[in-house]
Parts: C-alpha cells; structure tokens; sequence
C-alpha cells in the first residue's frame, strides 16, 4: 500500500493506489488499483462516445448519472472540443470541467478559473509516462478539487463541483480519467471525437519542454 502525502497538512494518509500510479510526494508507481473508483482507468475504443473530445461519455455518466448534460466548448486557444462541462438536473451550475491544453508563456493550468481548489494537496505518476506529473487540490471532505496532470507541453485538467452527487470517490475518478487519456494527451494518438493529435492541434506559442532553443511564444488567444 503506497503512501499519499498531503501538502500543506501534518499528515500523512493510507490510500490505494491506481494499477501503475504512484501517488504521494513524487514516490515509486504503486501496482495496486485506487479503492472507490466508478470511472474506469481505460478509455473505450472507437470514435464514438466522445460528446466532450477525448473524453469518454461512459465516464462522465459513471459519476453523474445517464442524464447528465454534456457540452463541448472550445479552448483558451479556440480550438473545438478541448474544454468540458457537465450539468445535472436541477443545477444551473456546472458540476464538471475539463480542458486540454498546452504549457507555454509561463502559462500555469492552476490559474484556470475553472480549477476548484482545495487546502489538501498531493501529486501522482503514472508509471508509463516518462517525465509526466500530476497533481491533486481537493478540500478537507475529498468531495470537491482538481487533477492537472502534464507531459511535454501538453495538461489535462479535471475539476469537480461536487455536493455529494459524483458517485464514488473524487480523487480516485479524476486520477483513473486521466489514465484513460494518455494515449492522446501523452502517446501521440489521434484524440476521440476530433480525429487530430495534440500535437498536430500545437498553438504557435505553445514549445515542447524538451526543446533546448524555445523561441518567444505568443501570449494564447482568450
């Protein structure tokens, strides 16, 4: 059983982790799955069941119901499909977001307004992705935060609105939902529902981190 360290608190706290996650300040991947977990950490195949672009339908209707709403929305860079929200009955709010984008003129995906941030802080890995990084913000209850996970110059970003709707445990959906993503966000993969890789989507001011020249980039398009 791996270790969750949390930032910012004097704790230290037992979890289970994602089959090839490791969670905690940076430790080895664990090879135990996460406990609570209604989201599976593999995506289906196929073009369909992508609403929201490279992200699954059947994931979004697991925490919130067959008849939550999905909508599409474009990025801070205009690009179709890259940001999620999700709307249940009853609530004029979103009770979920989600947004691919891309790192580059000391962009920071914390400084989205659409982040739910939280006192309780932890970081995860996956154990097939080289040099990627995640990182958790949750409030105290575990009920509402958000995962940014990022590899090259490429984040995924997952946040949850939550007051007791999402079904089973927040941290453990958002860290499987990201897993389900690699192979486009981090793996070179056309992403589902836009038929294009991330890197073929690059805005011009975004530079791979591993370039050793980056030129000046753009400020992104809001």
């Amino acid at each position: 059983m791996s270790r969750l360290v949390v930032v910012g608190v004097l704790a230290a706290v037992s979890v289970v982790a994602c089959s090839g996650v490791g969670v905690g300040g940076g430790g080895s991947p664990s090879s135990v799955a996460p406990s609570g977990a209604v989201v599976s950490s593999v995506a289906p195949s196929g073009p369909g069941g992508y609403v929201c672009a490279g992200v699954p339908d059947e994931a979004l209707h697991a925490m919130f119901g067959a008849d939550a709403r999905l909508k599409r929305e474009s990025n801070l860079s205009g690009l179709e499909g890259m940001q999620c929200s999700v709307y249940v009955s009853g609530r004029d709010a979103r009770v979920f977001y989600s947004m691919y984008g891309y790192i580059g003129n000391g962009y920071d995906p914390w400084d989205n307004p659409g982040t739910s941030e939280g006192a309780v802080r932890s970081t995860f890995v996956f154990e097939s992705v080289e040099n990627g990084h995640g990182e958790a913000h949750f409030d105290r209850s575990g009920t509402s935060g958000t995962t940014v996970f990022t590899c090259g110059n490429h984040f995924f970003l997952a946040a949850v609105y939550n007051d007791g709707l999402v079904r089973g445990a927040v941290r453990p959906n958002l860290v499987n939902l990201t897993e389900s993503v690699l192979p486009w966000l981090c793996g070179g993969e056309p992403m589902p529902g836009l038929g294009r890789t991330m890197e073929e989507m690059t805005p011009p001011w975004s530079v791979p981190t591993s370039s050793a020249e980056p030129s000046a980039p753009a400020a992104p398009a809001t």
